[in-house]
């Protein structure tokens, strides 16, 4: 009955109007978004304190994760994240910094670092909210040809910020005092003083490998530091012990022979040799090929072959030094000088003067027994407690006079 009543331009209109309703139009179709596209960007929030004060500083960091692989790479606008076009009321954005993007597998991270303050009178403990910031992004779909598709522009809506205004946290805080996280720019930071210190460390562990080897080379090849030499001379010790020993040899002759010129000469070269370091001297020594005791000194085997030890002070030597003695010094090292300078003298006229000094002079006894006297007190000053004793001696007086 219908189709006889509208005819067949009737049943044809009806049915281009059934296709065309039932064909969207154009400029009204939305494809829905994949699970992919969805997760392709997650932004969030982190301040730098939960709570702040009215005009207090803090830090507002913005962290985003967008897909980044070969086949897909999201592409945020990041013009109105700008320090300058970011809305974060009621903060005041001063200024901002963005950090180097940080990939991580198959997602980029995206991180803006703002400094911002509150203002506003109202606040006082309460939250501050602030709005939900939209970003605007699309993705770009890669083929295997290599020919790059742009999507449409979709928006990603971040959740509120709150802040708690001088109270301990905000009322949307999971616990009661959240651990700071670092921001990409303070993990770069770190990054490059790692490996700045890493190379460093390389280069040290190098150096000393390189040296480590030349040892081991020099050791293997047999190249060995040269010996330290010996001493040519003898100490002052085994010195004066050659003086005594001499001494010692003369007191025998006496008993028999008496005083002699070559007795008294003897003696009077021990007497130089000892008396040497009263006077700030010390007794030469040389090498010598001879084989017999010179007038005047002494020959003892050294360290590298035979020494001629001899003295060449004399009574004006002494005189010479005693007079340069400070006042300071005491009345006995004077006295000591005195007798020495006494038994030099009468050594010296019995050695070289005519022979009745050696009948006239009664004190050529009295200068033998100081010889010995003076051996035996030198050797005991030149003891190793004696020296040590006499250095610490020395030290504290430096000090003494630094104060």
């Amino acid at each position: 009955m219908l189709t006889q009543r509208v005819g067949p331009r009737g049943l044809f209109a009806c049915v281009a109007i059934c296709l065309c309703s039932a064909w969207p139009a154009a400029g009204q179709y939305a494809a829905p978004a994949t699970a992919e596209e969805e997760d392709s960007l997650r932004c969030w929030w982190r301040t730098s304190s939960p709570a702040v004060r009215i005009g207090e500083t803090l830090s507002v960091v913005l962290t985003c994760s967008a897909v980044d692989t070969a086949s897909l790479t999201v592409l945020v606008d990041e013009t109105q994240l700008s320090p300058e076009a970011v809305a974060l009321a009621p903060l005041e954005v001063l200024d901002g910094v963005r950090a180097v993007d940080l990939r991580e597998g198959d997602r980029r991270f995206i991180q803006h670092h703002y400094r911002a303050r509150l203002l506003g009178d109202s606040l006082f403990g309460t939250d501050a909210v602030v709005p939900p910031v939209t970003i605007s992004y699309r993705t770009q779909s890669r083929a295997d040809d290599g020919t790059a598709t742009e999507g449409i522009e979709r928006k990603h809506e971040l959740p509120p910020l709150v802040v708690r205004v001088l109270s301990l946290v905000p009322t949307d805080a999971r616990d009661i005092r959240e651990a700071p996280v670092p921001t990409l720019a303070e993990l770069d930071d770190a990054a490059f003083r790692a490996r700045v210190l890493t190379a460093a460390g390389g280069t040290l562990l190098g150096v000393g490998g390189l040296m480590l080897a030349v040892a081991l080379v020099g050791r293997v090849t047999g190249g060995r530091a040269p010996a330290r030499a010996r001493p040519a001379s003898l100490s002052e010790a085994k010195v004066l012990s050659a003086a005594g020993e001499e001494l010692a040899a003369i007191r025998p002759r006496l008993d028999g022979d008496g005083w002699t010129p070559t007795l008294a000469a003897r003696a009077l070269g021990a007497l130089r040799i000892a008396g040497a370091p009263l006077v700030a001297r010390r007794a030469s020594q040389r090498p010598t090929d001879r084989r017999t005791t010179p007038e005047g000194g002494l020959i003892r085997e050294g360290p590298a072959g035979p020494l001629l030890i001899s003295s060449p002070i004399t009574p004006d030597t002494v005189l010479r030094y005693r007079a340069s003695l400070p006042e300071e010094d005491g009345p006995d090292r004077r006295q000591t000088l005195d007798e020495l300078q006494r038994a030099l003298a009468s050594l010296t006229r019995a050695s070289y003067g005519a022979e009745g000094w050696l009948s006239a002079d009664l004190r050529l006894d009295d200068a033998l027994t100081f010889s010995e006297g003076l051996v035996a007190a030198q050797l005991r000053e030149h003891r190793w407690v004696a020296r040590q004793w006499r250095s610490i001696r020395q030290r504290g007086a430096r000090l003494g006079r630094r104060a």
